[in-house]
């Protein structure tokens, strides 16, 4: 921060104007097409349309889900993207994602935006486009937008809310510096999920890799060697929430990542695999620990002999793509599942492969609680720090 402190210090408050939106930028709405322009998204030919969908909450552009639409829809020069342009939600089905923005680096000639975004671009070589975008993404935007949509019947970013929007502006070389440091922390976090998201897929692969069967295993159906238990209703004097009490210690399991909740009963008294078969999360695979009770939407595998080892079938399981048989509710029934093959070795040597892939899953979960930490203690920084630089 020591730049920044040299360069404060050559200014004083009369060296930062209050500029309005305005007399310093220009804004410009996208285009409209019928349902009948989309073409597919692999074609050769047309024109790639951002929308909401395409910014990320953290304000970064996402190019994937990208619509198409013909070549004959027209597309006016400024709403074709250009390099320093700011792409913003202007209306959607929710307020939370009007004011999404993402700064575009480069020109995009065959990409333009649809009706319910805008692009705002700086029309004054005073204001760095870049400190414009960050402005966009703090308190002094969002308290305008906030105001501006809570006091009228205006659900939409229009010119009128755009226009008085004013905002303070010092010299650009504060500017540049304060876009340094906001893009330092943001290239940091980048890299942070890439990391996290590298060593998942390096688990993955090293999970695959060693269930990979050779042709002497043999391949079972899991109904030849285990149970499948069908989770009821809670049990009534459940407590729900992710916290115990002394009266319920035993957790009560749904078919999601978080406990439902606690009570003063189980009904499974062992380690088992359970799996998710009913609604999206259909064919997720978890490991739960002993006493605890399965609710709805949920299957609990559990061996019928001692040769198969419940790590190994967990592991096993996990590795697989377990789908559901319908597309429009997905759900598995308990004779779905006692479907499912996996290969199965001896029991030694399933021993060793849980043996393995639990020490490394227990280095990889380190990994996945450690960096998500670091990732948000970046992110309370970088959000600190923005609301310090910007606060004139």
């Amino acid at each position: 921060m020591s730049k920044i402190d040299d360069i404060l210090d050559k200014y004083n408050n009369e060296d930062i104007k209050t500029v309005c939106f305005k007399d310093a930028c220009t804004y410009t709405r996208g285009i409209t097409y019928k349902k009948n322009d989309e073409i597919k998204t692999d074609s050769h030919r047309g024109i790639k349309v951002l929308r909401a969908n395409n910014i990320n909450l953290s304000n970064t552009l996402k190019l994937t889900n990208i619509k198409m639409v013909s070549e004959d829809v027209k597309v006016r020069l400024n709403q074709q993207l250009r390099e320093n342009d700011i792409l913003i939600c202007a209306g959607s089905g929710s307020k939370k994602h009007i004011g999404k923005t993402a700064f575009i680096t480069k020109n995009s000639d065959n990409f333009t935006f649809g009706g319910f975004m805008g692009v705002i671009r700086v029309s004054v070589d005073f204001i760095s486009p870049k400190y414009v975008f960050y402005l966009l993404n703090s308190a002094y935007f969002r308290n305008h937008l906030d105001f501006s949509l809570d006091t009228s019947t205006i659900n939409n970013l229009n010119n009128s809310v755009m226009n008085s929007f004013c905002f303070p502006v010092p010299p650009i070389e504060l500017q540049e510096e304060i876009v340094r440091i906001l893009d330092n922390f943001t290239e940091l976090e980048a890299k942070l999920k890439a990391e996290l998201e590298a060593r998942k897929k390096q688990y993955n692969y090293y999970r695959h890799e060693l269930l990979k069967a050779d042709k002497s295993v043999r391949w079972i159906n899991l109904g030849s060697v285990c149970d499948v238990l069908t989770g009821g209703e809670p049990p009534k004097n459940t407590i729900k929430g992710s916290k115990s009490d002394d009266e319920h210690p035993y957790p009560v399991w749904g078919n999601g990542k978080e406990v439902y909740g606690f009570s003063s009963s189980y009904r499974v008294d062992i380690d088992a695999v359970v799996i998710s078969s009913i609604g999206a999360k259909t064919g997720t695979v978890y490991f739960r620990t002993a006493h605890f009770t399965p609710i709805i939407r949920l299957k609990v595998v559990i061996p019928k002999t001692k040769e198969l080892n419940m790590r190994y079938l967990f592991h096993a399981l996990s590795d697989l793509n377990i789908v559901s048989k319908s597309s429009t509710v997905p759900n598995m029934n308990s004779s779905d599942i006692k479907k499912i093959v996996i290969p199965y070795p001896e029991i030694s040597k399933q021993e060793e492969i849980a043996d393995l892939l639990d020490k490394f899953d227990s280095y990889i979960s380190s990994i996945n609680s450690g960096l998500p930490a670091e990732i948000e203690s970046r992110r309370k920084q970088y959000e600190y720090y923005r609301t310090s630089l910007l606060t004139f």
